[in-house]
């Protein structure tokens, strides 16, 4: 089990972190609702409009649940979270967030030298950004549309909102601390900055590179931040490859929801791995 993981799966006894005091408050806060009377009979009430969560006495057992299960399960578990979510329930997002914190922790620690260099605690502040990100994705997840990689889509949901904010945090191409980073350039295709403002190339990137053992989902960050795929196109390979079925791949199921042919959708996602092949390829032979 990695570190964070380890951080936010201690549901009895705060761990001792150190490092981010608002993780050590997410962690006593969590710790403490818990041990709450209240947190049986707050499950008890979501069980009225969520069966799925008959058996489980504590926010506690959902997030083990949802890290015990298999695909289906989890996106079920999780949507139904989000319903209670939207519904303005307070326990709710409590624990979507937690379930969700050591992928969202690896996200502020990409997030953090990419923040303006006068933040007094730049860790601390990409650690808040993530966070409050996260909370405005799950508040407007389309829970009808995206039903299948639920987690994956929350944290790429949050990942797009965390790239808009810095890009439009980073000084202007002018700034002589900017010619200091040695970050990539990101290119967002979906989003335009304003007129007369610095351009989408000259924004910093959420991953620096990647490496041999990166996986699908920062493969497919950096591929956007470098401008090498759109963002639907990335969210297209995660849709399909990234399936929520243990048997065959997604195309089937992405035809389906977005009214194309199966072969459509195998040209598309052919083009864009083309195009994440030769990237990978030209990122191989410049290390």
């Amino acid at each position: 089990m990695r570190q964070t993981e380890k951080i936010f799966r201690q549901h009895d006894v705060a761990p001792d972190v150190t490092s981010s005091m608002l993780y050590r408050q997410l962690c006593q806060d969590w710790v403490w609702t818990q041990a709450r009377p209240t947190a049986t009979a707050s499950l008890q009430r979501w069980v009225r409009a969520e069966p799925l969560f008959d058996g489980l006495s504590r926010p506690a057992d959902v997030v083990d649940a949802i890290d015990a299960g298999d695909y289906p399960r989890k996106d079920a578990l999780l949507l139904a979270l989000l319903r209670l979510v939207q519904a303005s329930d307070p326990l709710a997002s409590q624990t979507l967030l937690h379930a969700m914190l050591p992928g969202l922790a690896g996200l502020a620690a990409r997030t953090a030298p990419k923040l303006p260099a006068g933040e007094p605690d730049r860790a601390e502040s990409a650690r808040q950004l993530v966070v409050e990100e996260f909370l405005e994705a799950a508040a407007a997840y389309p829970l009808l549309r995206r039903r299948q990689r639920v987690a994956s889509n929350l944290l790429f949901e949050t990942i797009k909102r965390v790239t808009n904010y810095v890009r439009q945090s980073v000084p202007t191409p002018f700034d002589p601390d900017w010619f200091s980073t040695d970050v990539p350039a990101e290119t967002d295709l979906d989003t335009r900055r304003m007129a007369h403002a610095p351009s989408d190339a000259d924004a910093p990137s959420l991953v620096d590179g990647i490496d041999p053992d990166a996986d699908l989902l920062t493969v497919l960050t950096w591929s956007v931040s470098e401008g090498v795929i759109t963002t639907a196109d990335a969210q297209m390979l995660a849709d399909v490859y990234l399936p929520a079925t243990t048997a065959g791949w997604g195309f089937d199921a992405v035809a389906q929801t977005r009214g194309l042919s199966r072969g459509a959708v195998k040209m598309r996602c052919s083009r864009a791995a083309a195009k994440l092949t030769s990237a990978i390829r030209a990122e191989d032979r410049s290390a």
